[in-house]
């Protein structure tokens, strides 16, 4: 998966996300390699995504937070669910 996204090296460590960009491109790439390697799902509860996404990286919650701002996942008010955007 990472091969893909080769821009991505610096942020990578054994595999995993170990970093978030500050860069709003690499942002944006990062996210796209997250919704590459998240399992297809409607919707997730919160403890659901971030147990997936603690999967692929280091900082699950600010992966979360990096794809709602994305506008990748949609949320409810309360955070309690989320789904693709």
């Amino acid at each position: 998966m990472a091969a893909e996204f080769p821009r991505l090296d610096g942020c990578l460590k054994n595999g995993r996300i170990a970093t978030i960009p500050a860069d709003d491109a690499l942002k944006a790439e990062l996210g796209r390699l997250v919704m590459a390697a998240l399992p297809r799902r409607d919707a997730y509860t919160e403890r659901e995504l971030t147990a997936a996404l603690g999967e692929l990286g280091d900082e699950p919650v600010a992966l979360r937070r990096l794809l709602v701002d994305l506008r990748l996942f949609g949320r409810d008010r309360d955070g309690s669910r989320y789904w693709l955007a």
